[in-house]
Order: structure tokens, then C-alpha cells, then sequence
């Protein structure tokens, strides 16, 4: 994954070279995978532990209230890269789906 530049009007995404995760993840091409670690890896992100990273009740939103001074604004930049972060992570799983769908559809029509 690479970074792109940041800046105030454009926040960081992460881009993905398509390339070469196929050269990592495909038997045919790394034949050291090891596809129990992949597995392992994919079941991961099925479980999806972010689903409740930001927990917004009355025990969370009182003591944010109480954040004062710098310390709120670090704490503002914390939350708002976080959300940058989720979605830049949706844009490139959209994408991958994307992919996924045209790379499907091709050996439909070409077994």
C-alpha cells in the first residue's frame, strides 16, 4: 500500500497496487503462501472487531465533553483520522468487490 500526499482539502487515502497483491496471494504465482495464515487472515476481517471501535453513550460522551484545551484538539484530529481511516478502508474493499465481480464474470465467459 502506498500513501498519498495529505493536506488539508485531501485527506490520506491508501491506494492498492492490484498487481502485486495477486502475486502475493495466488497459489499459482507464490507457491511459499501459506494458506492457513491467509484463512486465519480472512476470517479476521469477517469478525470485523471495528464494528463497535466508537461506542457513542453516556459513558463515552461525558468524559469526551470534559476534554479541554489541546488535549480536545488531538483527541478531535484522533477521531477524525479514525473516520478517514474507515473510509479509506471502504473505498478500497468497494473496489476490491469491484474487481472481484469483473474478475468473476471473465472466467464466466471465458472458462
Amino acid at each position: 500500500m502506498k500513501g498519498i500526499k495529505e493536506t488539508l482539502l485531501a485527506p490520506r487515502f491508501y491506494t492498492t497496487n492490484f498487481d502485486e497483491m495477486e502475486q502475493l496471494f495466488n497459489t499459482e504465482m507464490n507457491k511459499n503462501l501459506n494458506e492457513a495464515e491467509f484463512e486465519a487472515l480472512l476470517q479476521e476481517f469477517k469478525t470485523d472487531y471495528n464494528q463497535t471501535h466508537f461506542v457513542r453513550n453516556k459513558e463515552f460522551k461525558e468524559p469526551a465533553d470534559g476534554i479541554q484545551g489541546p488535549m480536545r484538539q488531538i483527541f478531535v484530529e484522533f477521531l477524525e483520522r479514525s473516520c478517514t481511516a474507515e473510509f479509506s478502508g471502504f473505498l478500497l474493499y468497494k473496489e476490491l468487490g469491484r474487481r472481484l465481480k469483473v474478475l468473476i464474470l471473465t472466467f464466466q465467459l471465458n472458462p
